[in-house]
């Protein structure tokens, strides 16, 4: 999730120039679609204008640390929803009560607001989700059944659809799960995987300690399962063959991002 935040030291004087800082990605329609919301706020009244710069994302979050220490960070900053509490937690970042509407916070849905220590930080500009979706006929073709939400498919069912479609010849590797990304990406797109084993990646009785959730014997299954994939062939485990999956190593089961990809045989997919 995308979401924006005001920075410390922001100063509300009108007439104001406010900077965004943004997160260059190669997702250009959700860029377009960041600029026409600032464009639509900037034609809508005469006190503020927000000018946005493009920050490289590999670099983002450095970026933003760099900014602090020079004590030269932007009015506003959009950034990946998982990094707002630390952000806040560092002081990056101020409350937006006061600065948004209490009617508009209290008409976003949880998900949508980035909260630390019971305040609200971040704004959600949309909401994402995390999905496995499969090609029914990929699935057809090589007699695997069709998962539903009331009959989905057991770990062993998905290991034995994996080493079908892998068997097969058709598939190098017959996961995706979008290894080629990093930072804050890892927790956000693995965590349901986590999860679903019953690990966690923080104690969320205290949210102050990892040990024994991150490490403990369930998400340790979670690792083991992963690294079996991998070992099997059947997941992409690497940034380089990550990236090129879409055009050579042709998937058949993937954790995406966004969409199927057109030009890779989809088997399953993630998306969000």
């Amino acid at each position: 999730m995308t979401t924006l935040s005001f920075s410390i030291g922001a100063v509300a004087a009108a007439p104001e120039t406010l900077k965004l800082w943004r997160h260059e990605t190669s997702n250009i329609a959700e860029i377009e679609v960041s600029k026409a919301a600032v464009e639509r706020f900037n034609q809508s009244q005469n006190n503020w204008k927000v000018e946005i710069e493009m920050i490289p994302e590999g670099s983002y979050t450095e970026t933003v640390t760099a900014a602090v220490l020079a004590g030269d960070l932007p009015c506003i900053l959009d950034m990946d929803q998982p990094v707002v509490p630390n952000f806040a937690w560092s002081g990056y970042l101020r409350p937006l009560e006061g600065l948004v509407s209490r009617a508009a916070l209290d008409a976003l849905i949880d998900t949508a607001k980035g909260t630390y220590k019971g305040e609200v930080y971040s704004v959600g500009q949309y909401e994402a989700a995390l999905a496995l979706f499969s090609r029914k006929s990929v699935l057809q073709e090589h007699g695997i059944r069709i998962a539903t939400t009331d009959q989905p498919w057991t770990k062993e069912e998905f290991l034995a659809a994996l080493a079908t479609l892998k068997d097969s010849g058709q598939y190098r590797y017959p996961l995706a799960i979008g290894a080629g990304w990093t930072g804050e990406w890892y927790s956000y797109a693995f965590a349901p995987m986590l999860q679903s084993f019953g690990g966690d990646q923080i104690d969320r009785g205290n949210y102050l300690a990892a040990e024994g959730v991150l490490n403990g014997e369930r998400a340790l299954a979670w690792g083991n399962f992963s690294r079996r994939c991998s070992k099997r062939a059947m997941s992409i485990a690497t940034p380089a063959t990550t990236r090129r999956s879409v055009r050579d190593v042709r998937p058949s089961t993937t954790w995406a991002t966004g969409r199927c990809p057109t030009t890779a045989r989809c088997g399953v997919t993630t998306w969000w």
